[in-house]
């Protein structure tokens, strides 16, 4: 079963579909999408069809760089978004090509204090949030996504995918996170 679906944008370039590819390997039960033309519609009902509980569109930003990433909750009767979006500032591609998926659930934890912006990318991504980073906890899961604040001028988190041997996968360098409801 697939929990999670993630696609692009309509008109995506390179760098946000080897995001949209990445993110699907380093996250359990995530399966890429191509949209093609697609609408919102559409991918929703796809979505339902295959069961899926979430969607997670990235979107391209300056220079076709990912620049954005909304999530759509396919747990309702109608289309829905969750009420932010990430806007990346960058992304930094893993040079190890070779990770395996992982085996069971990714939580979500938050490096050396809470933040209301580790538990919602948890809620989005329907996957259980653990509070500050714990080794005795991190040892207990193959693979942790970790947000940490940053709160720099143009940098406000890095999230990273750790196992017990080190990183893999994208890190996600995130200017800010925008709460505000999305229209459809």
């Amino acid at each position: 079963m697939v929990r999670l679906i993630i696609t692009t944008s309509r008109h995506s370039t390179p760098p946000v579909r080897r995001l949209a590819k990445e993110l699907a390997r380093v996250l359990f039960s995530a399966k890429k999408v191509n949209r093609g033309g697609m609408s919102y519609i559409e991918l929703f009902e796809l979505a339902r069809g295959m069961r899926a509980k979430r969607v997670v569109i990235i979107g391209k930003g300056i220079g076709g760089n990912p620049g954005r990433i909304l999530f759509m909750d396919c747990t309702k009767d109608k289309l829905e978004f969750f009420p932010f979006i990430i806007h990346l500032r960058g992304v930094i591609f893993s040079e190890v090509k070779s990770f395996r998926n992982p085996n069971n659930i990714v939580p979500v934890m938050c490096y050396l204090k809470e933040d209301e912006v580790c538990e919602e990318i948890a809620f989005a991504l329907d996957i259980p949030y653990l509070g500050v980073f714990e080794k005795e906890v991190f040892s207990s899961f193959d693979r942790v996504m970790l947000v940490e604040p940053v709160k720099k001028k143009n940098l406000g988190y890095v999230v990273k995918f750790i196992e017990k041997k080190g990183e893999v996968g994208p890190k996600l360098l995130i200017l800010r996170v925008i709460f505000r409801k999305i229209e459809v």
